[in-house]
């Protein structure tokens, strides 16, 4: 792939996803030291070498004390940085030794907040990812795998919001494959993630479906118009939905919610789902991603029967319907 794609595809992001980049001082990157979170901090460091002269790269990566290489990773990717002359690097620690179990789950969010933490600290409104096509790809399949609904059918946005921090994929169109090439011409050295090439991982299986799938028209550009095409479709039925949720809405307390059963049972399928599933989000307010969409799904379809329904509990919540058979509440567990 031509270099020039590469530097177009992050043009085009700030022309259409940052138009106000003139008024912007800050910005961040998380940068592991592998070859794709290299390539794109050498690429917006580039960006604002020529153009953003008055924009602040900062540069983050989280050693989770996880690996022994760790340290010296992110030590790394501090002397590439330091050549930089609008960037700064930033280490932020987390002691992951500490996880007896869901590690890797720990850790990611760990790294999230942490990211987000120093963002919010340096008052920073942009947190740019290196996710790529293959990353795109692969999450596709194992959310399809796993049985998700559209919401994890959409997959990653180019920009999504978390918690007042929009994070940047500038990337999604291009292929892991143009990022190494970019570090190869800039002589940049980058770290290798073994587990890259394990088979016992699940993103790796997937990966490698990629030539046998592209060849037959599914490339990135492809799966990635069509998993905008899905999040629209998702967001379209969130607006419908969220206005059925307050018109049936009878009663809303802190740890309670009393629904009409005959204004829920009129509804489509669809619509019912995402009511249960946003009222499990105001009551039980963990912050998690929820119960998995077959679970929903099971006790939206016995809600709606409401033959011999008893209480049924879901994602912290319980579900009852109430004596007189016109309401039914979720209250938290």
């Amino acid at each position: 792939m031509s270099q020039s794609l590469l530097h177009s595809s992050i043009a085009d992001f700030f022309e259409l996803y940052i138009p106000e980049s003139s008024s912007v001082r800050n910005i961040a990157i998380a940068v592991s030291g592998g070859a794709d979170s290299l390539a794109l901090a050498h690429l917006l460091n580039q960006k604002i070498s020529s153009d953003l002269r008055h924009v602040k790269l900062h540069v983050l990566t989280v050693d989770h004390g996880l690996r022994p290489e760790a340290s010296g990773e992110a030590e790394h990717v501090g002397n590439i940085v330091s050549s930089w002359e609008n960037a700064t690097h930033q280490i932020l620690k987390w002691d992951g030794r500490s996880a007896e179990t869901g590690i890797q789950e720990k850790a990611r969010n760990a790294r999230y907040d942490l990211m987000r933490e120093y963002c919010e600290q340096h008052g920073i409104k942009h947190l740019f990812l290196g996710h790529h096509g293959g990353d795109q790809f692969e999450t596709f399949f194992i959310r399809l795998s796993a049985g998700s609904g559209p919401e994890g059918l959409g997959c990653m946005s180019p920009v999504s919001d978390l918690n007042g921090l929009s994070l940047c994929r500038p990337l999604l169109y291009r292929s892991h494959e143009d990022l190494i090439s970019n570090c190869q011409k800039e002589n940049i050295v980058w770290c290798e993630d073994p587990s890259n090439g394990d088979d016992k991982y699940e993103r790796v299986r997937y990966r490698k479906a990629y030539d046998v799938l592209s060849s037959e028209g599914l490339t990135y550009k492809r799966l990635n118009k069509t998993l905008e095409r899905v999040r629209q479709m998702a967001e379209s039925a969130n607006v419908f939905s969220n206005e059925k949720y307050d018109d049936i809405t009878i009663k809303k307390e802190t740890d309670r919610i009393l629904f009409d059963l005959k204004s829920f049972k009129s509804l489509p399928f669809d619509t019912a789902c995402r009511i249960i599933r946003k009222a499990i989000e105001e009551i039980a307010t963990d912050g998690g991603y929820g119960p998995r969409t077959e679970k929903t799904e099971i006790l939206t379809k016995e809600l709606l029967a409401d033959k011999d329904f008893r209480k049924r509990t879901l994602g912290k919540c319980i579900f009852e319907i109430l004596d007189d058979g016109e309401k039914f509440s979720v209250s938290k567990e």
